[in-house]
């Protein structure tokens, strides 16, 4: 969707990754490997992915790795996942109920249950059976956890909450459908390990996969983090700069802690704001993802420019809305409206109509999404920029 973007690195970055946690799983020897769903991304119709899937299962069958998956609301809608068959060392958790594998030898029992479609909205994790005694029990659960402020914005599929999988009396909950890693809690242990490999601008920062460690009753949890490619959101306060050639060394500064943090691929949207002189100069830049552009090019590394998002205000202009009562009334009401959940809703619902008009093609990983209450916020926060302007415009000529 980007012109000039280093497609193929992105392109397999996931495979990569997914090949980097293969090794990992090798090399320290691990007993078993877990995968709590959404393989694949809903109607895939190339095999080739499959394919890769499952040379990299057969590389784990060769090593005696037994592999144990349940289905998630993605795999439900692909249809390579019911035509292709994996590697005898696969176990996937059927959809029909709960069941559990024993590996005795281990002193280990996994519960689990796939998706049998991509929306299911019962408790799945209500039916998991009782706790296996003498045993190291371990729920493998697709889900959006109830009462945890990361999963807002997920869709509520398999809801369930904390409490919920505490009364199953297992020792270890490995969660999928979230994409952001969250130790939930420790007592007993319930986490998302989050996705291996950011996909866009919205999945920032290193990623991974947990490497569990038991011995006894002690249990050690370790992220290790190994995305082939990151996303960032470099934020730039352009505060106090009094022209552009000044804001684009900030902009420089910041990429060079990047370039001496990281050797690999770096995908990076650009965000500057902060009340500075040079916002008209910045603002009337016809080319100001080209001027950023050569900055990177300047500062050199692995970089690629995905966005850059100008959010800065006039100096002059700002000093003029100090004791403006009208404009702070403005203020109070839009603050209101961003920090209540109710009005966000409810601006959905005004919206439902236009957003179901929107066509594909303005969607996108960052495009229109009138269904998001988040998506809203961001959007009243632009119009309240732009109202305060005109506000402070009207002002000033009276």
């Amino acid at each position: 969707m980007y012109e000039g973007a280093p497609i193929e690195e992105i392109r397999g970055a996931t495979r990569r990754t997914f090949e980097t946690i293969i090794q990992l799983a090798l090399s320290e020897r691990v007993d078993f490997m877990l995968i709590a769903g959404d393989l694949y991304d809903g109607e895939l119709q190339d095999y080739r992915t499959a394919l890769f899937l499952t040379q990299q299962m057969a590389i784990l069958n060769q090593a005696n790795i037994p592999v144990f998956i349940v289905l998630g609301n993605h795999d439900a809608e692909a249809r390579v996942t019911k035509r292709l068959s994996l590697p005898p060392n696969v176990h996937v958790f059927p959809s029909s109920k709960p069941k559990t594998h024993e590996l005795r030898d281990l002193g280990v029992a996994i519960h689990g249950q796939s998706f049998a479609r991509a929306a299911v909205t019962e408790n799945l994790a209500a039916e998991y059976p009782a706790r296996r005694e003498g045993l190291f029990n371990i729920g493998l659960l697709h889900t959006c956890l109830s009462g945890t402020s990361g999963t807002k914005g997920y869709a509520n599929y398999a809801p369930t909450s904390p409490d919920m999988l505490r009364t199953r009396g297992y020792d270890y909950w490995a969660l999928g459908h979230v994409h952001e890693r969250m130790v939930i809690s420790t007592s007993p242990w319930i986490v998302y390990p989050g996705n291996p490999q950011g996909r866009h601008v919205r999945e920032t920062g290193d990623k991974g996969c947990e490497l569990v460690r038991v011995d006894g009753s002690q249990v050690q949890v370790e992220q290790y983090r190994f995305a082939h490619v990151l996303w960032e959101v470099l934020k730039v306060d352009a505060t106090g700069a009094q022209t552009a050639d000044e804001v684009y060394e900030r902009v420089a500064t910041k990429l060079q802690a990047i370039v001496a943090r990281e050797s690999r691929l770096v995908c990076v949207r650009i965000e500057i704001a902060g009340s500075t002189a040079a916002h008209f100069a910045l603002a009337g830049e016809p080319d100001l993802k080209v001027k950023i552009q050569n900055v990177l090019l300047q500062v050199g590394g692995d970089l690629w420019l995905e966005r850059v998002v100008l959010r800065t205000s006039d100096q002059a202009t700002a000093s003029a809305a100090e004791g403006l009562e009208s404009l702070a009334e403005i203020r109070a009401t839009i603050d209101g409206i961003v920090a209540s959940d109710v009005e966000r809703a409810s601006l959905t619902e005004i919206f439902a109509d236009l957003d179901s008009k929107i066509p594909a093609e303005l969607r996108g990983e960052d495009g229109i999404n009138l269904g998001d209450p988040a998506y809203i916020a961001g959007f009243i926060e632009e119009a309240a920029e732009e109202l305060s302007l005109r506000v402070i415009k009207a002002g000033a000529q009276q």
